[in-house]
């Protein structure tokens, strides 16, 4: 088979080539940022297989602004632009190198099945590998190839480790290669690349050694690899020594806001002022709130606005200084590059600029792309997500999980509002047609977001709120807007489309 073999030159690339070589497949090793479309339309070209390791390459910058910034281009961007090239080249089998230090907030009293909800922590390394897995996971619905993510443990020489404090999650790195070997051999005996269900061509399992206590537990594990190194003398050494607990290597300090003088109106920093909703929600929100209006192009009436660029940090953290909230109504929906420099590099900027600061409440948004799944179907709540792999779907789930990860850590109240249009409110009857479905209108959005601004708590600091103007045709549910928020649409919008009779 011919394979393309990411992270070429870390040591587990170097050691997985040995091992494909050995087993005769003819391999192509890249050690390179993966962001380059045509660099990576060549590189995919005549192969059967990508495997994707995990591994940055070796250039990958040690400043660490510039390294946090490289790695989640490089996980989340680089991962979409491989993928998309290999599936177009016809590449149908791919296998990815997550991590196991996604679950390293659960306590150690608990095991942790493929079963259990990932919880990163803000640190660059999980999150950002994470975000590359969810990538993986739309092209594995969006196409016929078969995709596996093995979520890898903490990689050691079970000789090595011998007196050291032990950790519940490592894992040997001829091990690994085993795993990587076997998940190739599973996927293409088992030809989940043609199976019309997405869930099977979508397969995920956790790799680490099996300690006398272990943490990590697998059912599925065994249909890939079996550890050979158990660490048994590491363990044995360790005796009552606890396990180790990793620090996060990037953790921002959280301060509580200093006392500020008491304000008529909270101050609010509006991102992307002068876009496609901002002009519209700025009349809604300016009697009520200081607003700062900032952007990276003039506004449309020329109102005075800041130039503040959302894919630099340090931008965005001065313009955020002194306010008690963020509203992040940035967004780029169809350019391969911006898209996810604006979406997802913005977010994290936006939530990092937050935590930093001490600002407990940003408000975000995104598109319920699952709308046309459910057209036939009434009381939708919470659908779970489908978003596939086109450049501003993507780039809004992984923006999510960027507020998402950091809200739950930082204690960050993060409303995040789903809709699928947006219009002005009709003043005249409309006859002839329905309104449009998942639909909101200006007036209600206004609403919203003062609602919003004003909440005071969310659970697990971070909630999806589905909202839209109409509610006869009862398909989507405000339930929880409702309930937590208390929105409502501020007018009966169904009376402007009554049928005369």
């Amino acid at each position: 088979m011919r394979i393309l073999l990411t992270g070429a030159a870390s040591d587990l690339g170097r050691a997985l080539a040995t091992a494909l070589e050995a087993d005769k497949h003819q391999l192509r090793r890249i050690d390179t940022d993966l962001t380059d479309a045509a660099a990576m339309w060549r590189a995919v070209r005549g192969m059967d297989a990508v495997m994707h390791t995990g591994e940055p390459p070796s250039d990958t910058p040690q400043d660490p602004e510039a390294r946090a910034a490289f790695l989640l281009d490089y996980y989340a961007r680089g991962t979409h632009v491989l993928f998309k090239a290999a599936v177009e080249a016809g590449v149908r089998h791919f296998v990815y190198g997550s991590t196991l230090d996604l679950f390293r907030p659960y306590a150690d009293d608990v095991y942790i099945s493929e079963m259990w909800r990932p919880l990163p922590t803000p640190d660059i390394e999980p999150m950002a590998r994470y975000l590359g897995e969810l990538t993986c996971r739309e092209f594995a619905r969006d196409f016929l190839v078969g995709v596996t993510a093995l979520r890898l443990g903490t990689l050691a020489a079970q000789d090595e480790v011998i007196g050291q404090a032990p950790d519940l999650s490592w894992l040997d790195p001829r091990d690994a290669v085993r795993a990587f070997q076997g998940a190739l051999t599973q996927m293409t005996s088992q030809h989940s690349a043609d199976n019309p269900n997405w869930s099977r061509r979508w397969q995920l399992f956790h790799v680490c050694a099996t300690p006398p206590n272990p943490k990590y537990v697998s059912d599925r594990a065994g249909q890939v690899f079996q550890a050979q190194h158990t660490f048994g003398e590491a363990w044995a050494a360790a005796g009552d020594r606890a396990p180790v607990q990793r620090p996060w290597a990037q953790q921002i300090p959280a301060p509580v806001p200093a006392a500020t003088p008491a304000r008529t109106k909270k101050k609010v920093l509006f991102l992307g002022a002068s876009g496609m909703i901002g002009p519209f929600l700025t009349p809604g929100l300016v009697p009520h709130y200081d607003l700062t209006l900032a952007d990276v192009k003039p506004h449309p009436d020329g109102t005075r606005i800041d130039t503040v660029d959302v894919t630099n940090y340090a931008q965005v953290l001065a313009a955020a200084e002194g306010h008690d909230a963020i509203m992040n109504y940035t967004v780029v929906r169809n350019d391969a590059d911006l898209s996810f420099h604006v979406n997802v590099r913005g977010a994290w900027h936006v939530m990092r600029a937050a935590a930093a600061l001490g600002i407990r409440k940003v408000l975000h948004s995104g598109p319920e792309y699952v709308r046309p799944y459910y057209d036939h179907a009434f009381d939708i709540d919470n659908p779970p997500d489908a978003p596939g792999t086109g450049w501003y779907s993507t780039t809004k789930m992984l923006s999510r999980e960027i507020c998402r990860i950091f809200a739950r850590t930082y204690g960050i109240v993060t409303p995040c509002y789903l809709f699928n249009g947006l219009s002005a409110a009709p003043t005249v009857p409309v006859t002839g047609k329905d309104f449009a479905p998942f639909n909101i209108v200006w007036d209600d959005l206004q609403h919203a977001c003062r609602l919003a601004l004003e909440v005071d708590a969310l659970p697990d600091n971070y909630e999806e709120f589905n909202l839209h103007s109409h509610l006869g045709q009862g398909k989507f549910s405000i339930e929880r807007a409702r309930r937590i928020l208390g929105y409502e649409p501020t007018q009966d919008w169904a009376r402007f489309y009554r049928r005369p009779t």
